[in-house]
């Protein structure tokens, strides 16, 4: 018995290899049950504007502590990421020169650089 349960164990982590695999494209994660979350980097004196840099590997459904353990379109709630209909919901914000808002992840203007306060 104690046998199959240290192949269970090792089988499980197996199979999660590769959830945190550096990345900065959903096409370097294994497909379709991982996606790349980006690094949101927020700009100072700014709520809704940030740059993307490289992330890593998520899976889909993981179990999770907050959103950050997510794909990008779903959310921790209960232990779980579960998908999120109501993430960024609303219009466009305006943004900056340069910045395009994107959503629903990260629900920003995402700019190469961050502009001045």
């Amino acid at each position: 018995m104690r046998g199959r349960l240290l192949a269970a164990v090792a089988l499980s982590i197996l199979a999660a290899c590769g959830a945190d695999k550096h990345c900065s494209n959903d096409a370097q994660c294994n497909a379709p049950e991982q996606a790349c979350r980006l690094t949101v980097n927020r700009c100072l004196g700014y709520d809704d504007v940030a740059t993307l840099s490289e992330g890593f590997c998520r899976d889909r459904g993981a179990l999770c502590s907050d959103d950050l353990d997510c794909v990008p379109k779903e959310t921790c709630r209960q232990g779980t990421c579960r998908p999120d209909p109501s993430l960024c919901s609303g219009p466009p914000h305006t943004c900056p020169t340069g910045c395009t808002w994107t959503d629903p992840f990260p629900c920003a203007c995402v700019c190469q650089t961050c502009p001045p306060p």
